[in-house]
């Protein structure tokens, strides 16, 4: 499937025909008047590769870190919760494939996956973001079963609106997950980690 596709424009052009409209709307929209979702775009539209010319290239090295963590490329998957609206796998895929790429994979607090399940999925490094809406106790045996890196969020636990642009306010019905998991629906929404902190992950 992946040799199909050689640019981002088009995996969502074929994204959007394939998924049902809901869950499209989820992944490909932001929060309330996106105003921040279409600053983020601006940022990166102005964004250049710097190109050399008439140097050699026969070595090229593309090795960085991202907050300490080595990456062999300067590319990380960052959080997203809900994967499991687009894959029966959703954050271990996610995994597979941060793996598959040689990337580091960035767990997010609202997956449907425990931390260890994710962990065993797949290789490769991994951090996790902390949603620091329990007590301390609850913050501390998670923290130590994620045993490694965490980033922590820094917000409060409230649920935006998300997507709601005009055209897209007219189909809003509930969310399904990707066939197969149907079950894991809610554990795939970011306020369901407030009353099951041991399966945050």
């Amino acid at each position: 499937m992946a040799d199909k596709f050689v640019t981002l424009p088009e995996i969502r052009k074929h994204a959007k025909k394939i998924l049902p409209r809901d869950v499209w709307n989820f992944g490909a929209g932001g929060a309330e008047s996106e105003t921040t979702r279409r600053r983020n775009r601006r940022a990166v539209d102005r964004l250049a590769i710097r190109q050399d010319v008439l140097v050699d290239v026969r070595e090229i090295d593309l090795r960085t870190q991202l907050l300490g963590l080595p990456l062999s490329w300067p590319v990380a998957i960052a959080p997203m919760g809900g994967l499991v609206l687009f894959h029966p796998e959703g954050d271990k895929e996610m995994g597979r494939g941060a793996a598959q790429a040689d990337t580091l994979q960035f767990l997010s607090g609202a997956a449907g996956w425990s931390v260890e399940d994710v962990a065993k999925s797949s290789t490769g490094p991994k951090m996790f973001q902390l949603y620091h809406h329990g007590d301390r106790t609850w913050a501390a045996e998670l923290m130590s079963r994620v045993g490694g890196d965490l980033g922590l969020q820094v917000g409060g636990p409230h649920r935006g609106r998300a997507g709601l642009q005009p055209a897209r306010a007219r189909h809003r019905a509930p969310l399904q997950p990707a066939r197969g998991h149907e079950e894991r629906a809610q554990s795939a929404r970011p306020r369901s980690q407030l009353s099951r902190a041991p399966h945050v992950g």
